[in-house]
């Protein structure tokens, strides 16, 4: 009997998960998700989060490194791999001679999830060319110049 209990529990539990998932995708379906274009600097918001491009390129591929394995696999074979413009790199495996090796390459670097402005300011003077953070008023304030 008890075995039976938990079964029946678990699969209600199992099917209002399953329905709540269908109704947020149904809601995040019918949301206009359409954003008006921006020019380059200038922030849009979308959502919760603000989006601001200081540049880009269609072509661009950028290689995402997590771990200090991938990203000395990725410095090993960067050169012979045509595709790479670039690295989005978790910021705690950048080092100030990291950031200038894959400069002097020509790859471009982004850091990521950057939410201290002083490692914001560190991580720039060493050449980083692009930070993601969850602080972005912060960020923008610090780095992003008025008119």
């Amino acid at each position: 009997m008890k075995t039976r209990t938990l079964l029946l529990l678990s699969v209600g539990v199992g099917l209002m998960i399953l329905l709540a998932g269908g109704v947020l995708l149904l809601q995040l379906a019918t949301e206009s998700a359409a954003v008006e274009p921006a020019d380059l600097g200038e922030s849009v918001r979308v959502g919760d989060v603000d989006i601001t491009v200081f540049g880009g390129d269609e072509s661009d591929t950028f290689y995402s490194v997590d771990v200090s394995a991938k990203l000395d696999l990725f410095r090993a074979v960067a050169d012979r791999d045509s595709r790479p413009r670039g690295i989005s790199c978790r910021h705690t495996l950048l080092t100030e001679p990291v950031v200038r090796e894959l400069a002097s390459r020509g790859l471009l670097v982004v850091a990521w999830t950057v939410d201290d402005p002083h490692r914001a300011r560190q991580l720039v003077d060493w050449g980083v060319h692009g930070i993601t953070t969850h602080r972005v008023a912060e960020m923008r304030a610090e780095f992003v110049p008025r008119p």
